[in-house]
C-alpha cells in the first residue's frame, strides 16, 4: 500500500511533533494507491462483478476511460463493495489505527483502473464533513477488544472438543 499526501514543503518544515492538545501534526494522506492487485486476490472477483454489472470491459477501462472509473463511497454500492474487499478493509484499518494522529477521516471516493495487465485501486481520503451523518468510528482499543471476544467465541467450541 502506498499513500500520498499533498502538502507544501513549508508545512513539512512547520511540523514540530505534537500540538498543545497532544495530537500529532502529521497530516493524513489525501490518497492511498494500491497498485498491482494480484490475480488470485479476493478483490479481483468483486471488481469483475462491478464491471459485468456496469457492462464495461477491461479494454474500455484501459483505453477509453483511462484512468478508470471513480465511485463515491457514501452513495454508490459499487464503492461500498470495494471498501468491503480485503484491500478496502486495509485502508479502513489504516484510518482506524491512525485516528489519534490524523483525526477522524473517511474514504471519499475509490477509483479502479486497469493498467499494464493489473488492477489498481486509488482511494481518496478526507476528514468527515461537519453536518454529515456522523458514524461511530471505533477506536483501535475497541476493535482489539471486539476481535478478542470474537476469537474467544470461535475458539471455545474447538477447545471443548480438544479437552
Amino acid at each position: 500500500m502506498q499513500y500520498y499526501t499533498a502538502i507544501a514543503i513549508e508545512d513539512v518544515l512547520n511540523i514540530k511533533g505534537l500540538d498543545p492538545n497532544g495530537r500529532s501534526q502529521v497530516p493524513c494522506p489525501k490518497y492511498i494507491l494500491i497498485p498491482v492487485i494480484i490475480s488470485d486476490s479476493p478483490t479481483k472477483p468483486i471488481i469483475e462483478r462491478i464491471l459485468s454489472e456496469t457492462g464495461k470491459s477491461i479494454e474500455v477501462l484501459e483505453n477509453e476511460e483511462y484512468p478508470g472509473v471513480q465511485y463515491d463511497v457514501r452513495t454508490d454500492e459499487k464503492a461500498k463493495a470495494i471498501v468491503a474487499s480485503p484491500h478496502g478493509q486495509a485502508v479502513a484499518w489504516f484510518l482506524i489505527q491512525h485516528k489519534d494522529q490524523f483525526g477522524v477521516h473517511e474514504m471519499k471516493t475509490v477509483k479502479m483502473y486497469y493498467e499494464l495487465s493489473h488492477w489498481n485501486l486509488w482511494f481518496e481520503l478526507g476528514p468527515v464533513e461537519h453536518g454529515a451523518k456522523k458514524r461511530d468510528v471505533p477506536s483501535l482499543h475497541h476493535m482489539n477488544q471486539k476481535r478478542r471476544v470474537d476469537l474467544e467465541g470461535e475458539l471455545r467450541p474447538m477447545l471443548a472438543e480438544v479437552v
